[in-house]
């Protein structure tokens, strides 16, 4: 068998046992992509092929967003906040079709997975900065101050951090 036949049958192997996986926990995943706007680092292609991985292949509900260089902070504070609070309308049910004594899904009921792709650095002390570019007066938004807004979240989230230095 040569090389081709063999990673294509690998390839049809590991698509097939990932269909064939547990059922999740979770009423629905939902994955936010972020990257920088304008980021001229080629971080779009690795970001739109994990987008296709999701949504294809587990089939979660994933939206990509670019950070803006003017407001960044705040932008991406309520972008993350809005992403944080509530599930999406259609996964939850119409109230007259909840049963008596039934609860609808709860927050808990969803998972939530943030994916960055770029520049960052550690500063002052143990502080995560996200980067636009490599200048002196780059845009750049402090993480640390923003993940913790998942703490107050009832949700599971899961970060990933894609960075480099």
């Amino acid at each position: 068998m040569n090389r081709h036949v063999f990673a294509n049958v690998l390839t049809n192997a590991t698509v097939e046992a990932q269909t064939m996986r547990i059922p999740s926990r979770y009423k629905a995943v939902y994955v936010l992509l972020l990257s920088w706007a304008d980021d001229k680092t080629g971080v779009y292609e690795a970001v739109d092929g994990l987008q296709e991985v999701f949504r294809d292949l587990y089939h979660f509900k994933t939206e990509k967003w670019t950070i803006p260089q003017h407001d960044s902070s705040v932008l991406l504070s309520q972008k993350l906040a809005a992403f944080r609070e509530k599930p999406q309308e259609e996964d939850m049910p119409n109230p007259s079709e909840v049963a008596d004594g039934m609860k609808p899904p709860l927050n808990e009921d969803f998972l939530r997975i943030v994916y960055y792709a770029g520049r960052s650095h550690i500063k002052r002390g143990d502080e995560c900065y996200w980067f636009c570019d490599d200048t002196l007066d780059s845009p750049q938004v402090n993480w640390t101050t923003l993940e913790t807004q998942f703490g107050l979240s009832d949700a599971d989230c899961l970060i990933l951090l894609d960075c480099y230095h």
